[in-house]
């Protein structure tokens, strides 16, 4: 399903959440407002989902850690706050994850060490604090980290 600068205004559907066959969502570069539904959550079959430059705030779904064959998950230049949930960083298949110029906040769950096929983690332009994961060195086939302009402290890990 793509709608990519299409000039949709208003909120996402819940009832997005029961297109169960789902393996594509494309809604970026729109003026959605309001709050990620958590019925997207339940898209298990959904391999990439992009929400990208919207205007959508509050949290992301726990539920998002239940998309198992997700691979590219891309929510940048949004207003979600809050911390990122720790079971997105369980996915196994993930290669991609695009949080940057949101308003996270919390820090970076050290499960990420687990996301063998991550390629991409960009976080840039947030409020993420805490220090950075020495787990993030685990991640053989990263080719691209942006962590800057965010609240960290410490060094940077020497497994970087």
């Amino acid at each position: 399903l793509k709608y990519e600068g299409c000039g949709l205004v208003g909120t996402i559907p819940s009832e997005f959440g029961l297109l169960s066959k789902l393996t594509l969502l494309n809604i970026d570069s729109n003026e959605l407002t309001g709050t990620v539904p958590t019925e997207l959550g339940y898209l298990t079959n959904m391999i990439e989902f992009d929400l990208d430059f919207n205007k959508l705030t509050g949290t992301l779904p726990t539920e998002f850690g239940q998309m198992a064959m997700l691979m590219d998950l891309d929510i940048r230049g949004n207003k979600l706050s809050g911390p990122i949930p720790s079971e997105i960083f369980n996915l196994a298949q993930m290669t991609m994850l695009r949080f940057d110029d949101n308003m996270f906040s919390g820090t970076i769950s050290s499960e990420i060490g687990s996301m063998e096929e991550l390629q991409g983690f960009l976080l840039a332009n947030n409020n993420v604090t805490g220090t950075i994961p020495s787990e993030i060195g685990r991640l053989k086939k990263l080719t691209k980290l942006n962590l800057r302009n965010n609240n960290f402290r410490g060094s940077i890990p020497t497994e970087i």
